[in-house]
């Protein structure tokens, strides 16, 4: 084992950094050793606030937190495994969606062609707008939609933008 190891986020009490060096009591300071050298080890800590934290520990509490930032890091890792399988899941769910839905037009029967994202404007509820002497306090919303168009009759159809990957086939 080497005479430093530096470990990275996540660790134990929520630090950013730590550096554990191995040490050997010398008369007049101690001296940088191997792991199988030392009697000591120091414990340089820097925390969420910025601020490094250097201490004198045992070789047993030295050794328990580096078994501890070593079970972080596994939980850590077998996470995020985890998550990006159920993205890859969810990415798959979406994409077969989004392959199913073929917008053609209800009219002419020919497949709408995708014109964009649009941004459609509301004044909020309906009651608002019942309500003039109240007009000064609605406020308007923006809510965007994928707008798709036949190219025969010009007829549109909205689908809300982000349940779906557009454009769609068809």
């Amino acid at each position: 084992m080497d005479d430093r190891i530096e470990l990275t986020a996540p660790l134990p009490g929520n630090a950013l950094a730590a550096v554990i060096t191995f040490k050997a009591a010398r008369p007049g300071r101690d001296k940088t050793v191997p792991r199988a050298d030392a009697t000591h080890a120091e414990l340089e800590v820097t925390g969420l606030d910025g601020k490094t934290r250097t201490r004198r520990v045992e070789l047993a509490e030295a050794d328990a937190f580096l078994r501890e930032a070593a079970a972080i890091h596994e939980r850590d890792r077998a996470f995020s495994v985890a998550n990006a399988g159920r993205r890859e899941r969810a990415t798959a769910e979406r994409a077969e969606r989004s392959a199913s839905v073929v917008p053609r037009c209800l009219y002419c029967d020919v497949p709408r062609e995708h014109q964009g994202r649009r941004d459609l404007m509301s004044l909020g509820v309906a009651d608002q707008l019942a309500r003039t002497d109240d007009l000064g306090r609605a406020r308007p919303e923006s809510r965007p939609y994928e707008e798709y168009a036949c190219p025969r009759c010009g007829s549109v159809e909205l689908f809300r933008a982000g349940v779906l990957d557009h454009p769609l086939g068809g």
